[in-house]
């Protein structure tokens, strides 16, 4: 990680205000007692006990709190940076599910809200407003009629479809169906090419990234001692895990040849992106540093083109922009 990647608490306190000014250029307010004030709020919290100490709980498990201060700052910058640039008024139909649903994407939200899946659309099209010199095209989020992929990209000057599907299990059956569904989408649109994205944000052990040391003592009231990785590779590697288990599912329960007539004569590629982002503690400089885990990661069933292996470095950088 690079010096120039690193933020204060008061940098994300900043942002918090910037991106208010944002949503009101749209007349859009942060809404109160909504679940978007409480993360801008949070963050504030943070920056109040890292100013003050004595305001600090003892036995609290603070992994939750800094996984929604990540989340919301990483958010807050995708949607300040897109507003730079012409593609972002594509995105304010979806920017008005802020104050409706769960915005983040590191953490577990319900799967009864599809306006949580609309906030997943609106955050990889902020990354595509970043990638794309033409304006991108969103599916309605009011009224979708899935006949057309959630976001399409001019990049390079080719309509890359993009279908956007949040898993809420890891049944093989219907991990299938997801990809088998943005496909379709993709394959009915005016997209010449595309690739299913699906997140793992509800379905992996968010706390398997970053342990607790003395878990059995923490569950008597004792003070939490959280674990920070010595190697980046190692949580990375965990992921990769994951992704790997899934495709083996995939494979054992649905079968490769299977799987690879969904994708035959199809715009899509064989394959779909796929996004696990959680929050990590590292040592840096002998100390603990919070840190997010913001990576795409690509599963394929056959050989992919260039262009789609283009796509993913160019996603995977607007990921790590900050």
């Amino acid at each position: 990680m690079e010096r120039d990647e690193i933020y204060t608490f008061f940098d994300a306190e900043k942002m918090v205000y910037q991106f208010e000014e944002v949503l009101n250029k749209y007349q859009i307010e942060i809404a109160r007692n909504s679940e978007l004030e409480r993360l801008c709020l949070n963050i504030v919290d943070i920056v109040q006990k890292h100013l003050k100490p004595n305001l600090r709980q003892p036995e609290v498990d603070i992994r939750p709190y800094f996984r929604e201060f990540l989340g919301m700052q990483d958010l807050m910058t995708k949607i300040i940076r897109a507003e730079r640039d012409k593609g972002f008024k594509q995105l304010i139909p979806h920017l008005n599910k802020l104050n409706i649903a769960n915005p983040l994407q590191n953490r577990t939200t319900s799967v009864e809200s599809q306006d949580n899946n609309k906030l997943f659309e609106l955050f990889i099209a902020a990354l595509c407003v970043g990638l794309s010199p033409e304006e991108i095209v969103l599916d309605n989020p009011d009224v979708s009629k899935g006949d057309n992929p959630d976001i399409i990209a001019t990049v390079n000057g080719k309509k890359i479809g993009l279908g956007c599907k949040a898993l809420h299990s890891l049944n093989p059956q219907s991990i299938f169906k997801n990809i088998e569904k943005a496909v379709d989408q993709i394959e009915k649109s005016a997209a010449e090419s595309g690739l299913p994205v699906i997140t793992l944000k509800n379905v992996i052990k968010h706390d398997d990234f970053w342990p607790l040391i003395n878990d059995a003592d923490f569950r008597k009231g004792e003070d939490p001692i959280f674990g920070a990785f010595l190697d980046l590779n190692v949580p990375l590697s965990k992921i990769s895990e994951v992704i790997e288990n899934i495709k083996q599912d995939l494979i054992n329960n649905i079968g490769i040849s299977e799987i690879k007539i969904l994708f035959k004569g199809k715009k899509s590629e064989p394959g779909c992106l796929i996004y696990c982002p959680t929050t990590t503690s590292m040592v840096m400089n002998q100390l603990p540093v919070t840190t997010r885990l913001n990576i795409f990661n690509l599963l394929t069933f056959d050989t992919v083109s260039n262009e789609c292996l283009d796509l993913l470095v160019r996603l995977n950088h607007q990921l790590q922009l900050t």
